[in-house]
């Protein structure tokens, strides 16, 4: 049997600056296929800038449309917006926060 893994995340994910162009995710992916060649299959649906928004849409429109033994979730840091005051705080505004 081949079990389908699918990712949903940011460019942590996505793999922004990663020297090898994987992310987290497809680094996974390659060391699993190193020790179970054809076991898995991945399916990485990260998108760099995605915010927690972003991502469930994207899991609305792209992984519940498709088979998934596993789903791995890695958003949230787009979602934390630093103002540019003397301070550096937060910024949890309440229209980027999801109900």
């Amino acid at each position: 049997m081949i079990y389908s893994i699918g990712m949903v995340g940011d460019s942590i994910a996505h793999g922004y600056e990663d020297s090898e162009d994987l992310g987290f995710f497809l680094r996974l992916a390659k060391m699993i296929k190193a020790q179970r060649e054809g076991a898995y299959l991945f399916s990485n649906m990260s998108q760099s800038g995605d915010n927690i928004a972003d991502a469930t849409n994207r899991a609305v429109h792209e992984v519940l449309s498709r088979h998934f033994d596993l789903i791995i979730v890695n958003v949230g840091i787009n979602d934390l917006r630093r103002r540019k005051d003397s301070n550096w705080t937060l910024d949890f505004s309440e229209d980027d926060v999801l109900a």
